[in-house]
């Protein structure tokens, strides 16, 4: 009778570590690409269309945290979004604004790889998971 109990509370912590695991394993990985020579970006904001409803992210980076030219930083969105996308707005120099909307597929042959976003101080290039910039960006 031991067994038994045993190895039921074994299957069911196995059963929780896999399903718990499954929000993290599905979220989206996002790669900021600070590509300017001068440039500091000293903000990341994100906004999500996930079916009706928005999600907006306000600072995805701690205070004080940068992206100095050349480097890059890893942030975590929802896994898909609809037709709208997502719009990525980067803060720089003095408080200025930069935006850009994308699209992007969940799996591109059954891989959930990044999308990267690249800033050049001006403008953005997207790829990585079939991204694409929204025409109306």
């Amino acid at each position: 009778m031991k067994r038994v109990k045993l190895i039921t509370v074994l299957l069911i912590a196995l059963s929780l570590i896999t399903l718990g695991g499954c929000n993290i394993v599905a979220a989206k990985r996002l790669i900021v690409s600070n590509t300017s020579s001068s440039v500091t970006i000293t903000g990341v904001q994100v906004r999500q269309y996930v079916g009706s409803r928005v999600i907006s992210f306000e600072d995805m980076m701690d205070a004080g945290e940068t992206i100095a030219p050349g480097e890059s930083k890893t942030f975590h969105i929802a896994p898909s979004t609809s037709a709208r996308g997502t719009e990525l707005t980067v803060e720089y120099a003095s408080f200025s604004c930069k935006s850009v909307g994308f699209t992007y597929d969940y799996q591109v042959n059954h891989i959930n790889g990044p999308v990267n976003v690249a800033f050049d101080g001006t403008d953005f290039t997207v790829s990585g998971s079939n991204a694409v910039i929204l025409l109306d960006s």
